[in-house]
C-alpha cells in the first residue's frame, strides 16, 4: 500500500506538471492562431491520435501486465516491442500521409500535418520505453517522461511561434520534445542497467502480434472515442467549431490528473495479484471508486460554475463561444473519473472481450448521435454527446465489472490468458 500511496503522489505530481505546460502551451496556441487556426490543430491532432494508435498495437498496456507478472523478460520485450512499434509507425504514418492529401479537412494545413505526424514514432518510441518503467513501479521515472514533453513543446513552440512559424511551429515543437524525451530516456535504461536483450526471436514477435490485438482493438476504439467528435465536428460545421470544442475539451482532459495517476499505479499492482483465476485482492475497487466519482463531481460542478470567467481568462476573448460547450463538457468529468480504474481492472484480469465490445457499443452511439446533433446544434450538441456517451461508458464497464468479479471465484479453472509465450515453461 506504501509503494502504491507513493506511486500515486509521485504520480499526480508530475502528470500536474505536464497537464499544467500542456494546459498552458494549449493557452498559448489559442491566443496566437485564433479560433480557426486553433481549429485546425485540434483537427490535425485528432487524426494522428486516431491513426498512430496503430503504432502502439496496444504493446503497452500488454508490456506493462507482462513484465509486472515476468520482470526478467524486461529485455526481451523491450527489443521486440520497439522493433514491432518501428514497423508499425512506420504504416501509421504512411497511412497518415495518404489522410493528409485527400481529406478536406487539411487543405490548406497540409505542411504542418506532415510534420506533426511525425510525432507517431517519437509517441510510440516514449511510450514503449514508459511501459517497462510502469511495470517497474518506477513511475516517477515514467511520469517525469511524460511531463517533460509538453513542457518541452511549450518552450520551444513559445520560441517558433514568436519567429512567426505559425502552425508548422507548434508541429515542429511537438517532434522535437519528443526527439528529446527520446534520448532522454535511452540514457536513463542504460544507467539503470536496462538493455535490449538478444537475439532476436521472430516467434516472439508473431507472439507479441497475436497476444497484442485485443489491446489493440482496446486501443483503437479508446482512440476513436476520445478523437473521432473533433474529426466530426470539424467534418459538419468547420474549423472554427472545433477549435471551440477543443478548447473546451483540452481543459477537460487537463482535469483527468487524479484518475490517470491511480489507475496508472493500481495497474501493475493488480496484474501481479491476479495471476489465478481470481480478482485482485489488494487496492480494493470499490473504495477507489467511492473516492473518484465525489472528486469528479466536485470537479465538474466547479469548472460549470467558472467557466464564464475561465474561458476568456485563458483563451481570450475570441473564445467566449466556447462558454456554454464548457459547461455541458464539464459534467463528463464525473464519468470520466470512474472509468478509467474500471477500464484497467477488466485488462488485468484479461477481460478485454468485455471493454472492446463496450467500446465498439460508446464509439458507434458517439458516431451517430454526433452526426445527428452536431449539424443542428453545433459544439454544444458535441459535448452533450460527450457527456451521454461517457456515461454509457461507465455504466457499462461497471456492469461487466461486477459480472467478472462475481465469477472469477478463486478454485475456478484456470484463466486463458497471455502470461506464456514462445519458448517459456507452460
Amino acid at each position: 500500500m506504501k509503494t502504491f500511496v507513493r506511486n500515486s503522489l509521485s504520480r499526480m505530481a508530475s502528470q500536474a506538471a505536464g497537464k499544467v505546460s500542456l494546459f498552458a502551451w494549449t493557452m498559448v496556441l489559442a491566443r496566437q492562431l485564433n479560433p480557426e487556426g486553433f481549429g485546425a490543430y485540434v483537427y490535425i491532432i485528432a487524426m494522428a491520435a486516431m491513426i498512430g494508435i496503430i503504432s502502439d498495437y496496444g504493446l503497452g498496456n500488454l508490456t506493462t501486465r507482462e513484465v509486472a507478472r515476468r520482470p526478467a523478460e524486461e529485455g526481451r520485450y523491450l527489443l521486440h516491442t520497439h522493433l514491432l512499434r518501428l514497423v508499425l509507425a512506420s504504416g501509421a504514418f504512411a497511412l497518415f500521409i495518404i489522410a493528409v492529401a485527400v481529406l478536406p479537412g487539411f487543405r490548406g494545413v497540409q505542411p504542418a500535418a506532415v510534420i506533426l505526424g511525425i510525432t507517431i514514432f517519437t509517441v510510440s518510441v516514449v511510450n514503449g520505453f514508459n511501459a517497462i518503467l510502469n511495470a517497474r513501479e518506477e513511475l516517477q521515472w515514467s511520469s517525469f517522461m511524460t511531463a517533460l514533453v509538453p513542457l518541452l513543446t511549450l518552450a520551444s513552440g513559445a520560441v517558433f511561434l514568436r519567429m512567426g512559424w505559425g502552425l508548422a511551429g507548434a508541429a515542429a515543437a511537438s517532434v522535437a520534445a519528443g526527439a528529446v524525451v527520446i534520448a532522454a530516456e535511452t540514457a536513463l535504461f542504460r544507467s539503470k542497467g536496462i538493455h535490449f536483450s538478444r537475439p532476436l526471436d521472430k516467434d516472439f514477435i508473431k507472439h507479441l502480434v497475436r497476444k497484442g490485438f485485443p489491446f489493440f482493438l482496446v486501443s483503437l476504439l479508446s482512440a476513436l472515442i476520445v478523437s473521432l467528435d473533433s474529426v466530426l465536428v470539424e467534418t459538419l460545421r468547420g474549423k472554427e467549431a472545433v477549435g471551440m470544442y477543443g478548447a473546451s475539451f483540452k481543459l477537460i482532459l487537463s482535469l483527468m490528473i487524479l484518475p490517470s495517476a491511480i489507475g496508472d499505479a493500481a495497474f501493475p499492482v493488480w496484474s501481479r495479484d491476479s495471476r489465478e483465476n481470481a480478482a485482485p485482492k489488494k487496492l480494493p475497487l470499490g473504495r477507489m471508486l467511492g473516492t473518484l466519482f465525489p472528486a469528479g463531481a466536485s470537479v465538474a460542478v466547479i469548472l460549470f460554475l467558472a467557466s464564464g470567467f475561465l474561458v476568456p481568462a485563458v483563451f481570450g476573448p475570441k473564445f467566449i463561444p466556447a462558454i456554454p460547450v464548457l459547461k455541458v463538457h464539464a459534467w463528463a468529468l464525473a464519468f470520466m473519473y470512474v472509468s478509467s480504474p474500471l477500464m484497467i481492472r477488466l485488462m488485468v484480469t484479461n477481460r478485454l472481450r468485455d471493454i472492446y465490445v463496450t467500446f465498439i457499443v460508446v464509439a458507434a452511439v458517439n458516431t451517430l448521435l454526433n452526426l445527428l446533433v452536431v449539424p443542428v446544434y453545433g459544439p454544444v450538441g458535441a459535448a452533450a454527446v460527450r457527456v451521454f456517451t461517457e456515461a454509457l461508458n461507465f455504466f457499462m464497464l461497471m456492469r461487466c465489472t461486477v459480472r467478472s468479479e462475481k465469477t472469477a471465484a478463486p478454485g475456478s479453472a484456470p484463466r486463458k490468458d497471455a502470461r506464456t509465450g514462445p519458448g517459456e515453461a507452460r
